[in-house]
């Protein structure tokens, strides 16, 4: 088995990340498959391959001071435990660094296991947000600095629903 890469996406790759998104929607929200073309073309969509095959992908934002945000980050569900989602976020980490960012931000509904991953990957959950009428969850902001900053946040206990 060959080794786990992080590229830009491609528009070829346009149906993988969109099925993947739309399997997962409860816990990612949803783009438009317009929106992730739109986004694939400004690369903004990181994906993971490992052979060839399509493993999980990540969607940032602009790269404008000081945050740059993580729209969604998601691992086929028979590759998750193995570091692929770990790899993606080191590239996206790294996308902030050669910007001119200096941290990552992003958001987790409150119910999702997931959280419990950012803390450990050295976020700091920085406020918590209502969420969305749909769902009416609570909305765990996290952020991780990954240049030196003037200010750092006040860390709040997040949600566990």
């Amino acid at each position: 088995m060959g080794e786990c890469i992080i590229k830009w996406a491609k528009t070829e790759h346009l149906d993988l990340i969109d099925n993947l998104q739309k399997q997962h929607r409860n816990a990612l929200g949803f783009l438009t498959t317009e929106a992730i073309l739109h986004k694939i073309a400004e690369q903004k969509v990181l994906i993971a391959l490992r052979d060839s095959k399509f493993l999980g992908y990540a969607i940032v934002g602009s790269n404008m001071q000081p945050n740059l945000r993580l729209y969604q980050l998601c691992v086929e569900k028979a590759c998750r435990g193995i570091g692929i989602g770990s790899k993606l976020m080191r590239a996206v980490e790294a996308c902030a660094v050669e910007g001119s960012a200096t941290s990552v931000i992003l958001r987790s509904a409150s119910d999702l296991k997931v959280n419990e991953l950012w803390a450990k990957r050295g976020y700091t959950c920085i406020c918590v947000e209502k969420g969305g009428k749909t769902t009416n969850r609570r909305i765990n902001v996290w952020k991780k600095q990954v240049k030196s900053e003037l200010f750092s946040e006040i860390a709040v206990k997040p949600a566990k629903d």
